[in-house]
Parts: structure tokens; C-alpha cells; sequence
């Protein structure tokens, strides 16, 4: 939606990327024969097979699609778009050494190390000059891709919100369309600019590109009535269904012989997407128990150490169909304050109980490292919804019981917007979005921003 405020710097900015791409592995084909590192002198007819930039290109627009490095809109902070791009930026370079492997094997590993620095440092810098000017742009252009809404409804307004906060991406609200017997509620987000009645003179009096009526299912509109006046100005004209009632379903429309059906898929994982989950969670699991070893060694001895009591302790939790499980954990509170949490307590930040080396972990999440067996056994997955204390499960509605339909996971998409800071609600309706938007690329996305989350120490407590 709004494609058309930002297609051309979208296009602008694949094309350039791609240039980039293939430039630096010129440039590193240049160093590898000329700057006396490596095997100083040999002419390997340019460096670099030229089937090889073709690919290079096309692996980094793939990868950079994947990551949604291109949805502008979507960037509402260059924090975001700077996570968008190290995770499109990581895919394409492990496809890039995949395509390597099967296709030039004598490739110079440090022809290639040359060529992942350079591209990755130039495209960096790149990105940051591009989106900065671009938000300059946007806020000096005039041009703004104007937008009114049809209705004063919750919905409607909910939307105007949404809207409004991507002025700085060059979508303009002009304001609200309201029924004749619509009251305009206080403290409205935008303002009423007309009626449907004298929609005429709005669309004569302001610049809009698109009109979005809202429908509530309170209301019957005289649809025809309305198009035929909208057509006369040609803006583009959308429909806004209330869909609040299936907000954690996956919704499509399809066509069956002039027919229009509105699809909607429970939100429950397919045989072959747990299938692909479970061996993923292993693959990664015994990779993480491995190779982190040391560090599970380290945390024990410093938990050891700095007080008194077990090194691991396990806390009831619930976990996929409302199971039951014993969840593992570092101890990070003084011996037996795990068994006083009864009653489902929050979490404090000055928690007097919490250890000087729980603060640590806490903090850093290493206290969680542990789960890695839970997942091993089934228990739990890498990603889902954060398991839930039985006592907060018992006051649960119908609608967030939905989160057991899938494994409860080390990290999920509440975690990553918030982790503890987040009121209760949020969080559920958080794992509702990601059990309805599920798939493996989500939760590579999830694992690569949870490191970024845990390095920043956010609402961690």
C-alpha cells in the first residue's frame, strides 16, 4: 500500500545495490592480484569467472527481498532498517559461500574476504547516507501522498493512527469523512474535513490519492452512489473491513467465478512446517550445546561461587496444548526464592532477592541457556510464544488460549518488542501475530534480532 510515494527510490535504491555488489567484486578480484597479499601477481583473467558477478548480484537482491531490506515504508527507524540489513546482509553472505562451494571451489577464499568486506562496508555506509537523505527529502517535499478516511469508527481512527505515523515516509492524512449523523468524538487524531454528502467538494477542495472506507458491519452504505462519485476524480479507492473478530487468523480474499471469498486459515502450524521447526530446533540446539559448552561451564562455576544453593533449577510451566513441563533455568535468585513466586509474581527490576551474578544473566539471558535441553527433549522450540506460570493460565480468556496451539519457544516476537516491559496483554496478542505470520524466515528473523535485543540489555529484568 502507498507503493507509489516511495517505488522510485525503492527502484533507485536495488539498482545501486546491485552496482555496489558488482563493483566490489571487482575490486577485490583488483586486490587479490595487486596488493602482494596472498599469491602476489597471478592473472586469473580478471580475478573473477564473469558468470560469478551475475550471481553475486542476483544472491544479494534474493536475500536482500528476503530480509524486506527494500520495504521503505515499513522503516520507521534507522535502528530498523539497519537490522533489516545485517540479517539480509548475513543470508546473502552464507548463500554466497553456498553458491561458492558447488559451483567454483578454487575460488580464492581471499579473493572472497576481500569482496565481503568491501561489499559489506560500502553497502553500509551507503544505506545510512541514502535513508538520511531520503528522510530530508520527504520532509521538504510537498508532494505527499494524500489520504482521507471514510467513517469515524474505532476502526477508522485506529487506522488514522497507523497512518499519521508514517508522515515522515510521505503519506499525508488529510482527515476523516463522516456520515451525516456521525458525531466527531473528542480528541480526534486528524481532522473532520466533510461529509459523505458533500464528498464533491472535498475531493475538488483537497489533493487526495487514495480514499479508504472504513465498514464496521453497524452500517449499510449506498456503495454504488459513492463510487460513482469517487470514479469522477479517479483517486484510488480501498476497503477497510473491521476484521478485529479475526485478527489472529491468516485472512485472504480469492476470486471463484466472479465470486469473492474471504479465506481464513486457523492459525496452526501444517505437518511439514512443525516437521521443519523440529529439525531446525535440534540442527541449531546440539550446534548452540556444542560449541557453547565453555560458556554453559563458566555460568555454572560463577552461579556456584556467588551463592549458595543449586546451579540449575526447573520452574513449572505450560507448555504446547496446555502441557505441562518443567522448565530449566540457571539459578539466578537466592536458594528458595524460586519456590516463594507463587501467585504468578511480576518481576521487579529491584528485586532483592536476585544474586549479584542472576543480575548478570538475567540481564544477558544467560540463565536461559539451560532451555536448550528443554528443546532437545520436545519441550519447547527456538521460537514461539514465551511458556506461561500455570497461575496466569488459569485466568486466561478463549482468545489467548490460542498461543498453545504451537511450541512455546526460547525467544519469540514479544521478546523482541519489549521483552518485560511489555504489559501482559501485549505480550499475548504479540505470540497471536507470529502463530498467524508463521514461517522459517520469520524465525530466522526473530533469533538474528533477539541478539541485538540481548546486547542492548532492553526490559530484561
Amino acid at each position: 500500500m502507498f507503493y507509489e510515494a516511495n517505488f522510485g527510490y525503492q527502484l533507485f535504491l536495488q539498482v545501486s545495490d546491485m552496482l555496489i555488489v558488482v563493483l566490489s567484486l571487482a575490486a577485490a578480484s583488483y586486490l587479490r592480484i595487486n596488493i602482494g597479499l596472498g599469491r602476489p601477481g597471478v592473472d586469473e583473467a580478471f580475478g573473477t569467472p564473469t558468470p560469478l558477478f551475475f550471481v553475486a548480484a542476483g544472491v544479494w537482491w534474493t536475500a536482500l527481498q528476503i530480509a524486506h531490506e527494500y520495504s521503505s515504508l515499513n522503516a520507521a527507524s534507522l535502528w530498523r532498517m539497519l537490522q533489516r540489513f545485517l540479517f539480509g546482509h548475513l543470508l546473502a553472505m552464507l548463500l554466497f559461500f553456498g553458491t561458492l562451494y558447488l559451483t567454483y571451489r578454487d575460488y580464492s577464499r581471499l579473493q572472497s574476504f576481500y569482496f565481503l568486506l568491501i561489499v559489506f562496508v560500502t553497502t553500509g555506509l551507503y544505506r545510512i547516507a541514502t535513508y538520511r537523505l531520503w528522510k530530508i527529502f520527504l520532509r521538504n517535499d510537498k508532494r505527499h501522498f494524500g489520504v482521507a478516511i471514510v467513517g469515524l469508527n474505532a476502526h477508522a481512527q485506529n487506522l488514522g493512527e497507523k497512518l499519521l505515523s508514517r508522515s515522515e515516509q510521505g503519506v499525508h492524512l488529510h482527515g476523516y469523512i463522516r456520515y451525516e449523523e456521525d458525531v466527531a468524538p473528542e480528541n480526534l487524531n486528524a481532522p473532520v474535513i466533510g461529509t459523505v454528502q458533500k464528498m464533491t467538494d472535498i475531493l475538488a477542495e483537497y489533493k487526495i490519492n487514495e480514499i479508504i472506507i472504513t465498514i464496521d458491519g453497524q452500517r449499510r452504505i449506498d456503495f454504488h452512489q459513492l463510487l460513482r462519485i469517487l470514479q469522477q476524480y479517479t483517486p484510488a479507492i480501498r476497503l477497510a473491513p473491521d476484521y478485529s473478530e479475526y485478527a489472529y487468523f491468516r485472512v485472504s480474499v480469492d476470486d471463484f467465478e466472479g465470486f469473492p471469498l474471504l479465506g481464513l486459515r486457523q492459525p496452526i502450524l501444517s505437518p511439514s512446517q512443525r516437521l521443519i521447526k523440529r529439525i531446525f530446533d535440534i540442527v541449531v540446539s546440539l550446534l548452540v550445546m556444542t560449541l557453547g559448552s565453555p560458556i554453559f561451564v563458566l555460568v555454572a562455576i560463577a552461579v556456584r561461587l556467588d551463592s549458595s544453593g543449586p546451579i540449575i533449577i526447573w520452574q513449572e510451566r505450560i507448555g504446547q496444548y496446555g502441557k505441562p513441563f518443567k522448565m530449566l533455568k540457571f539459578r539466578s535468585m537466592i536458594a528458595g526464592a524460586e519456590r516463594e513466586n507463587k501467585g504468578a509474581k511480576i518481576k521487579q527490576r529491584d528485586d532483592e532477592r536476585i544474586t549479584r551474578i542472576g543480575r548478570f544473566i538475567r540481564r544477558t539471558s544467560l540463565d536461559e541457556l539451560p532451555q536448550f535441553v528443554n528443546i532437545l527433549r520436545g519441550e519447547m522450540s527456538l521460537v514461539g510464544p514465551r511458556p506461561e506460570l500455570p497461575e496466569r493460565v488459569v485466568d486466561y480468556q478463549d482468545w489467548q488460549r490460542k498461543r498453545f496451539e504451537v511450541p512455546q519457544g526460547l525467544t519469540g516476537w514479544w521478546q523482541i518488542n519489549g521483552r518485560a516491559d511489555l504489559p501482559m496483554i501485549e505480550n499475548t496478542e504479540y505470540d497471536l501475530y507470529y502463530i498467524s505470520h508463521y514461517s522459517l524466515w520469520l524465525d530466522l528473523q526473530i533469533l538474528f534480532r533477539t541478539i541485538f535485543v540481548v546486547m542492548r540489555g532492553t526490559g530484561a529484568y
